[in-house]
């Protein structure tokens, strides 16, 4: 079920919130609304463009970085619609909100 708060990942990696653009999925990299690179993926890793990693996935939780706080993973599918996979979710939920 599609709310107006949730994040729709496009076939071609656009992401839109409440029909307004909001950023772009290209391979494992995120960007914003500007086009700006704001972060990466990588295995089942989250970084920012610097390199800080922000979160990774471990079995059915995303693991933020320094806290370790655990934030189950149905949770972002309730954030996040697309075909893709958990950790590209979790990233988009993570770095676009």
């Amino acid at each position: 079920m599609y709310n107006i708060c949730m994040i729709q990942v496009g076939n071609d990696g656009t992401l839109k919130r409440a029909d307004v653009k909001v950023g772009w999925l290209r391979g494992n990299y995120i960007y914003d609304h500007t086009d700006t690179k704001i972060g990466y993926i990588s295995g089942q890793n989250i970084y920012t463009t610097a390199g800080k990693r922000l979160a990774y996935i471990y079995g059915e939780y995303m693991i933020l970085m320094p806290s370790d706080t655990r934030i189950r993973i149905e949770e972002n599918n309730k954030e996040v619609m697309g075909a893709i996979s958990d950790v590209a979710r979790a990233a988009i939920r993570l770095l676009l909100g």
